[in-house]
């Protein structure tokens, strides 16, 4: 079985930890592919032509991706794949890629009933438990 993250795991996140006041998405179509932009709101420092450094100022940073038809309703899968690749391009769930196939081994032992089952040692965040039973963290950081 392959670990995934859906689209709406992605928009749960992205509400969390920049607001939903705070980011954005997008879709294009180019040469017959979509397109999915994901916008987020972050500080940046503009540097003049002179070389002066302005104060950071709120503007919105754009990272994108393209999707692939999915079997089941191709129009829809390919949106939402195209979305979900660009948050890997903001780090969202870029670590599923590293675990490759697993076994499920079924529900945890311990826990609230939630997933929830530790601490992330990096940010503090509630360690969540994926469909294949393997732990990450619940924030931005996604620490394994």
């Amino acid at each position: 079985m392959l670990d995934y993250i859906d689209a709406r795991q992605v928009m749960d996140l992205l509400d969390e930890v920049c607001k939903p006041e705070n980011w954005q998405c997008d879709y294009k179509e180019v040469a017959g592919k979509v397109y999915c932009g994901i916008g987020i709101r972050c500080p940046v420092v503009y540097t003049s032509a002179e070389g002066m450094k302005h104060p950071a100022v709120m503007d919105w940073v754009w990272k994108w991706d393209v999707g692939v038809e999915s079997d089941f309703e191709p129009a829809k899968g390919e949106a939402s794949d195209a979305f979900k690749r660009a948050a890997v391009k903001w780090g969202i769930g870029r670590f599923l890629y590293d675990m490759g196939p697993t076994v499920n081994a079924g529900a945890p032992e311990e826990g609230d009933g939630f997933g929830n089952m530790s601490i992330c040692e990096k940010c503090g965040a509630d360690m969540k438990t994926s469909q294949a039973g393997k732990l990450y963290c619940s924030a931005i950081c996604w620490e394994k």
